[in-house]
């Protein structure tokens, strides 16, 4: 049996610079956009996980800083392999 599991995570953050130090009044108000998913699958001896991440940046003015955006980007992934795994992931143990 196998089990496939899809997730994600949205968020939206506007931002507002409404002045700098010895400068006159500006506005410079953008958006910030941070968007996840993650793809997970359990097998009867193998679980394996990939989540992604994108970012971007609109209404800047000056354009996106550099760690502001990011089209995608591999966050995090890895593959276990072991004896005896259960639905939940873990590993059993056997009593003697």
């Amino acid at each position: 049996m196998t089990v496939l599991s899809i997730g994600g995570e949205a968020r939206e953050i506007g931002a507002d610079r409404k002045r700098q130090l010895g400068q006159q009044p500006f506005m410079n108000a953008y958006f910030n956009e941070r968007y996840m998913l993650y793809l997970t699958s359990l097998r009867k001896n193998v679980r394996s996980f990939v989540e992604f991440k994108s970012g971007l940046n609109s209404y800047r003015i000056g354009g996106p800083r550099p760690i502001d955006e990011k089209k995608l980007d591999l966050q995090t992934a890895f593959l276990e392999v072991g004896q005896g795994m259960n639905a939940s992931g873990s590993s059993q143990s056997r009593k003697t």
